[in-house]
């Protein structure tokens, strides 16, 4: 198989919200679509159209943790999609947190652009599940 080529998986799963669940939602739904090799011109549609059939599934508070910690190149049509993806969500009341290594590639596009506080970034996708909404 070509590394070059973006491979995608996705897991629904069940997460506590914050530390202290509120009456209101003690317990909410995340998918996580983990995304591995490069996220370029070629593969850029292929991981919109897998993301935003996730936002597509998610309710007023779910969130789409979107895990690029296998991501070996971002190219700004890939960065384009993610900015996409995560205004869809908003749209829907939903959030997206993207997991991605601080020391990797994916993270010096996103802070040469600036959106390092327009994305919602974390370490794990652990912690993305814990980030209170």
């Amino acid at each position: 198989m070509d590394d070059r080529l973006v491979r995608i998986a996705t897991e629904p799963v069940v997460h506590a919200v914050g530390r202290i669940p509120s009456p209101r939602q003690s317990t909410g739904r995340a998918l996580v679509v983990t995304v591995a090799g490069e996220i370029d011109l070629v593969t850029a549609d292929q991981v919109r159209a897998t993301l935003a059939a996730g936002v597509d599934h998610l309710r007023d508070g779910d969130i789409l943790v979107i895990d690029l910690t296998g991501v070996t190149l971002l190219s700004s049509t890939g960065l384009q999609a993610l900015l996409d993806v995560t205004q869809a969500a908003q749209q829907r009341r939903a959030f997206v947190r993207i997991v991605i290594d601080s020391t990797g590639p994916v993270i010096r596009l996103i802070t040469v652009t600036g959106l390092v506080t327009v994305l919602a970034l974390c370490d794990t996708v652990e912690d993305a599940l814990r980030t209170p909404l």
